[in-house]
């Protein structure tokens, strides 16, 4: 009697822009794979539309074992977001993310080994304790507003240059507001 496998799998990013792809790489799988779209490779690229699961099945001597993973997909203008630790955490230089607002951007989460986020909002940008960008990565916030279409309206900038750490007890809250 043999254990089951236990796969994982890799990805170098998780937050999408629409239209980014990402490779989904299996881990830990000596045999046969197969990813929920009947595909038989070790990886697969995938470019989705929407934010959704990808999940594999590792088969080993008739045992099997799967492995799951939730690949976040940004749409181009929403009225607000909050992104957060750890699920939005941007670690390595393939995560190039921007992301747009109609109204609001609220974040807290981590930079991390030449991320790059990039916060379009029109109206505000609010940044709380637990962000994090290290001294590697680029942060930018923008008051520019958007719309479905993508169509932007620019009303002021501003480039946070890193490091930059926010820290409750210091400063518990930065907004950048349109003049």
């Amino acid at each position: 009697f043999s254990n089951p496998p236990t796969p994982s799998i890799l990805a170098n990013k998780t937050i999408l822009n629409q239209g980014q792809s990402v490779t989904l790489t299996s881990n830990n799988c000596a045999g046969t794979v197969t990813w929920t779209g009947g595909q038989t490779t070790t990886s697969i690229t995938i470019n989705p539309s929407s934010s959704q699961a990808y999940q594999l099945t590792c088969s080993v001597n008739g045992c099997t074992g799967s492995a799951s993973i939730i690949i976040f997909v940004l749409s181009p203008c929403e009225n607000a977001y909050s992104i957060s630790s750890p699920s939005f955490n941007l670690n390595g230089a393939a995560n190039d993310l921007t992301v747009r607002a109609s109204q609001t951007i609220t974040v807290s989460n981590l930079l991390l080994n030449q991320a790059k986020l990039s916060l379009k909002a029109g109206k505000s940008i609010t940044i709380q304790p637990g962000f994090f960008a290290e001294s590697n990565t680029v942060f930018r916030a923008e008051i520019e507003g958007c719309t479905v279409s993508g169509v932007r309206r620019r009303t002021d900038s501003s480039t946070i240059i890193n490091p930059f750490v926010v820290e409750s007890a210091i400063l518990p809250k930065i907004e950048l507001n349109p003049k």
